[in-house]
């Protein structure tokens, strides 16, 4: 009797012990997982964790916001022209005005995995009736390549009567860098009129990859000058503030100047999530544990080859403050039996029909597999360790069909 209360006494203290062990094992992957979505958007392991998610107050963010949301729900329509599609948009679209979203960003959005906009900080100023804009574009990830990136500035007409005598006149911004010798460079310019109303939009490509090579970690510091070309002078122009041509300033306190503020919008091509993943691991040198996968309800297994929901949401991997959207999604994935006959519903490729015929004859050869065999993206806009917007794209990261393999 003492020995089978001991032996007893003993299995439940192993039974504890293993649910300890698997309890541990659980919470240990949860959060290596969390720590490798963290780094696969940016966030990184040493970023402070954000009490509630930023308002998205500015014009950067927003700008983001609307190219997700008008993507996604290009990609939902299928709509192939682009252009046709686009003007149809601009009806419905806020007072930010016409050209917030123009058909080139839609060809660059194509074209790249990885879009972040820099907005411009609180302490930029004027000097001498120039515009002083500061970014913060100092901590960008190594990994990802620039492709095109433009500066966009708002004009808005200015009511003062001594400018608007001189609405028709065109002038030329121009956006330069003054160096150590103090002299200045143009990075480039524009022409518009005094009466333009929308965004201008620099091309700062070379600028910013050559910013982003040096490493700096000061901020990268752009100025704005406006000369206006008088059509009664052959030669030169007259030189006005930023401000009376109608530029927004780079930091207002008002807050009908969010949506109008200056900002940078970057395109960028990454490597390939499972490229950063077994790089983060690499230098990590923490291996995923195995023992987290469970094995699959016998209904899965008995069933043939189909399409099982599957959710990924981003609060339960503590990241819902980080994400802007979505917040939640359906990744889906494949699971099955691939048994003779194969269906047209298997979507069975013929290597998997013949695999199949030659398991009925010889059992030892594995059947096929419950596989996917159509993907597709998913854009996910979050904040990055310096609280800028990023529109990530994971390619194959949606299970839209399954098949035996």
């Amino acid at each position: 009797m003492i020995l089978f209360a001991t032996l007893s006494l003993l299995l439940c203290i192993m039974c504890d012990a293993l649910k300890v062990q698997q309890f541990s094992d659980e919470i240990l992957n949860k959060s290596i997982l969390e720590l490798e979505m963290r780094e696969l958007l940016g966030i990184g392991q040493s970023a402070k964790r954000l009490k509630r998610q930023m308002p998205l107050k500015n014009s950067a963010a927003k700008f983001l916001l609307e190219v997700y949301n008008i993507v996604e729900e290009h990609e939902t329509e299928n709509v192939q022209q682009s252009s046709l599609w686009l003007s149809n948009k601009r009806s419905k679209r806020s007072m930010r005005g016409s050209n917030f979203l123009t058909e080139l960003d839609v060809m660059e959005i194509a074209k790249c995995n990885t879009i972040i906009t820099f907005p411009s900080k609180p302490f930029s100023t004027t000097t001498n009736g120039d515009f002083n804009i500061v970014f913060a574009t100092n901590r960008v990830s190594n990994d990802l390549q620039l492709v095109h990136s433009v500066l966009r500035v708002y004009q808005q007409p200015n009511d003062d009567k001594i400018m608007q005598n001189l609405s028709k006149q065109p002038a030329t911004v121009f956006v330069y860098q003054e160096t150590l010798d103090q002299t200045f460079k143009i990075l480039s310019s524009i022409n518009t009129t005094i009466a333009y109303k929308g965004w201008l939009e620099f091309d700062i490509t070379e600028t910013l990859h050559k910013w982003l090579k040096q490493k700096s970690e000061h901020y990268l510091d752009l100025k704005i000058a406006v000369n206006i070309r008088r059509e009664n002078r052959t030669k030169g122009g007259l030189e006005i503030s930023a401000q009376d041509l109608g530029l927004i300033m780079p930091y207002s306190d008002e807050e009908e100047t969010f949506d109008f503020q200056p900002f940078i919008i970057a395109y960028f091509n990454g490597p390939e999530l499972l490229q950063k993943i077994q790089k983060l691991r690499t230098k990590r040198n923490i291996p995923m544990k195995r023992n987290i996968a469970v094995a699959l309800p016998s209904n899965w297994k008995s069933a043939m080859c189909k399409r099982h929901d599957f959710v990924i949401d981003f609060e339960d991997l503590n990241m819902g403050e980080w994400i802007i959207a979505p917040k939640r999604y359906e990744a889906y994935f494949c699971a099955g039996e691939c048994s003779f006959p194969l269906n047209m519903q298997t979507d069975a490729t013929n290597h998997a029909i013949v695999q199949n015929l030659m398991n009925i004859k010889r059992p030892s050869l594995p059947k096929p597999c419950c596989t996917p065999v159509l993907l597709s993206s998913i854009k996910i806009l979050h904040y990055d360790i310096n609280e800028n917007a990023v529109l990530t794209k994971f390619a194959n990261s949606i299970v839209k069909g399954c098949g035996c393999n």
